[in-house]
């Protein structure tokens, strides 16, 4: 802008500050003003702002300039044609929100299906398998079942390996079984049966290596045994430890191996 390279920002500044006088005054783009007004709302000085106003009459900028004792009248030259296009684009908007859009070719992922009223609704397949929700929803339910059948599992067979036999499957217990067989599922890739052997492991290694206080009292609970991810890893490491002649319990004592095998043998040495 000539006026900017003229004048600096205070060019730019002094045309702005008409502008929204216009708006303001809303006469198609006429303002009354004066120099001191202009000076105070663009801070530029009011010599500055009689050189840029005589520039911008020059420039054509500005038109129908008349001054009167101080004050003045002019004209913004682009204002209307600019008030014209903002009007007429508001129209053209307000008109395309009210017409309703109606689809030249309708999607070819939806379709219609007759309903028992006569209407039909749009069912929407999958993208990538052509499955509709129904048999998304069903793969999820056979999934849960799975999964639910794999707790049993892993439950008998820890009641059977570790003595247990009067054992409930209680909610804590259930839901413990049920979030580490999901994830070493997902450890497997998704393998649901190398989960379950995970699993037995651990209650292989909880039969084998369980740790026993003096009391005697084994601490091999499958709420023990699947507590937390890390708990569930020790109880599969103990799987491959064989008997010591360490924690066998007799009578509520800890011996070693060789006083039991004394005992069954009536004493033998």
């Amino acid at each position: 802008m000539i006026l900017g390279e003229e004048f600096g920002a205070a060019g730019p500044a002094v045309i702005d500050y008409l502008e929204d006088q216009a708006k303001l005054q809303n006469d198609g783009g006429r303002v009354k003003t004066g120099p001191r007004a202009i000076a105070r709302g663009s801070f530029v000085d009011v010599v500055t702002v009689g050189h840029v106003l005589s520039r911008s009459v020059t420039l054509g900028l500005l038109d129908e300039f008349e001054d009167r004792d101080g004050r003045f009248t002019c004209r913004v030259t682009w204002f209307a044609a600019d008030q014209g296009k903002a009007m007429a684009a508001n129209r053209k908007a307000k008109q395309r929100a009210s017409t309703p859009v109606e689809p030249d070719d309708p999607s070819p992922l939806s379709r219609s299906v007759p309903e028992s009223h006569g209407e039909s609704r749009p069912v929407t397949e999958c993208p990538t398998t052509g499955q509709d929700r129904t048999d998304t929803s069903a793969t999820q339910r056979n999934t849960n079942a799975e999964l639910r059948s794999a707790v049993r599992e892993c439950f008998a067979y820890w009641q059977e390996r570790c003595g247990h036999p009067q054992a409930q499957l209680t909610t804590d217990r259930r839901g413990k079984v049920e979030t580490r067989l999901r994830e070493r599922q997902r450890h497997h890739g998704g393998d649901l049966h190398a989960a379950i052997l995970d699993v037995r492991r651990a209650i292989d290694g909880a039969a084998l290596g369980a740790f026993v206080n003096d009391q005697g009292k084994r601490f091999d609970d499958i709420e023990l045994i699947c507590r937390n991810g890390s708990k569930l890893e020790d109880f599969m490491d103990r799987a491959s430890l064989r008997p010591t002649a360490e924690v066998v319990p007799i009578n509520g004592r800890r011996e070693n191996a060789s006083d039991l095998l004394r005992a069954l043998d009536g004493g033998a040495a």
